[in-house]
């Protein structure tokens, strides 16, 4: 027979715990800090926010500007459960639990191209934040860098900023700042001198070069003029500079023998004949000998310093009637050969120094009275340098027996103290002067 198993379970009254405490948060939106609430309550279930001093709410909600949201706390509990619920905690001093919007800045720059400063505008302008725009008349600013074509012109520049809190803000002529140049123009150079060049006068035929080398008035002006010059002038549009060819040609005439070329070149004053002009950088180096140099044309002036070296010199190619009178060689001259004065050659161990005399050289006979007097001048100032000096000058310093000093004859301190003048150096070791001394027992002293 079977068993039905059977338990018993005993119910035994559980009481309800105490609640955990509420901290409630209260909102309110206002420009100033408002002050702390007074009152509100809470029933477990229920809140209602303060309403003394102020109305507060248990939501923060957008505030207008400039109103910020400002929050407070409390702390809720109950003694024993069921009992009311207080405020354990009360409120706090109100905090901003939002901040207000920041400001909208923006630096405005206004252009403008003047050769002096422009005013600046002078009327309202209002910048839009918006859009980035500007509304308004900007007394010929722009806003952006204009280009600057006019010579000597500037651009200028001038400052002001927008600030607000809105979306807009008028800039007013107060707020401009003083124009200043951020860039300019220079002016044009001067035009430079035209190149020279060469130009071609076709001649008719019967003409020779001879009927051109004359005067004559061109321009019917009662002056006459170089037929040369003034050919140029029509020809080129502007008067010869040195170094302009003009050119007369005769290819045209029945008779051969009449027909021509001939060149002129100007030299800064009138037309000289040459047969031709190569530039120079049409020459190979190494391409042009002596032999086709016309003489005289290359002087010292138009040689560049250090460009003829004695490599570049053929073997007596420079001989004494090449040299011109009173030539100076630089220091370091180098020669080969056999350099003469009169009849001496001079060498290594025969050179112009104080060594030789005129008769060494072939300046001067032996025996001339000439020659004598020379001697005797040697003699006397070998004598004069090998003799003591005790008196006298040298430069600025007296001489004295044991003293050399600077400063008025016998002025010299000849005890171990200050000189009142000058300085004096004593034979015995001692330096003397106004401000130091060293004595002659090596002692020093200064004021």
């Amino acid at each position: 027979m079977a068993r039905l198993a059977r338990s018993e379970i005993t119910i035994i009254d559980v009481l309800d715990g105490v609640d955990g405490d509420y901290t409630s948060y209260v909102f309110r939106n206002s420009e100033a800090a408002p002050s702390t609430p007074t009152d509100g309550s809470y029933t477990g279930y229920v809140e209602v926010p303060p309403a003394l001093p102020q109305a507060w709410l248990v939501e923060p909600t957008p505030p207008t500007a400039p109103e910020v949201t400002w929050v407070s706390k409390a702390r809720y509990s109950q003694a024993t459960p069921q009992s009311a619920w207080t405020r354990a905690v009360d409120w706090s001093s109100p905090i901003k639990w939002t901040g207000k919007d920041g400001w909208n800045s923006k630096t405005i720059n206004l252009f403008q191209v003047s050769a002096t400063a422009p005013a600046v505008p002078n009327n309202t302008i209002t910048y839009a934040f918006t859009d980035d725009s500007l509304t308004g008349s900007l007394d010929g600013w722009s806003t952006s860098t204009p280009s600057n074509t006019l010579a000597g012109g500037q651009i200028w520049i001038t400052t002001n900023i927008a600030r607000t809190q809105g979306t807009s803000d008028d800039l007013l002529e107060a707020g401009w700042s003083v124009p200043q140049v951020m860039s300019r123009n220079g002016f044009n150079g001067a035009q430079g001198l035209h190149g020279s060049g060469s130009y071609i006068h076709t001649t008719a035929p019967g003409y020779t070069i001879a009927d051109f080398n004359s005067t004559f008035d061109g321009d019917a002006d009662g002056t006459d003029v170089n037929t040369h010059s003034w050919l140029f002038l029509n020809i080129a549009g502007r008067v010869p500079q040195t170094r302009d060819v003009l050119s007369y040609v005769n290819d045209t005439a029945t008779d051969p023998t009449l027909r021509f070329r001939e060149d002129l070149l100007f030299n800064g004053t009138g037309w000289d004949g040459f047969v031709d002009v190569v530039n120079g950088n049409q020459i190979v180096h190494g391409t042009v000998a002596a032999e086709h140099l016309v003489a005289e044309t290359i002087t010292a002036d138009e040689i560049a310093v250090g460009t003829i070296t004695a490599d570049r010199i053929l073997t007596n190619t420079i001989t004494a009637d090449r040299i011109a009178s009173n030539v100076t060689f630089g220091v370091d001259a180098t020669f080969t050969g056999t350099l003469k004065i009169g009849t001496t050659s001079l060498t290594d161990a025969n050179t112009i120094n104080s060594n030789n005399t005129a008769v060494s050289v072939g300046a001067d006979p032996a025996g001339s009275a000439a020659a004598a007097e020379a001697a005797a001048i040697s003699t006397a100032a070998t004598n004069s340098n090998s003799a003591d000096k005790t008196s006298g000058t040298l430069g600025s310093w007296n001489i004295k027996t044991g003293y050399i000093y600077s400063g008025a004859v016998d002025t010299e301190q000849t005890a171990n103290a200050y000189s009142s003048s000058g300085m004096t150096l004593s034979s015995a070791g001692a330096i003397r002067s106004p401000n130091f001394r060293v004595d002659s027992d090596g002692s020093a002293y200064f004021k």
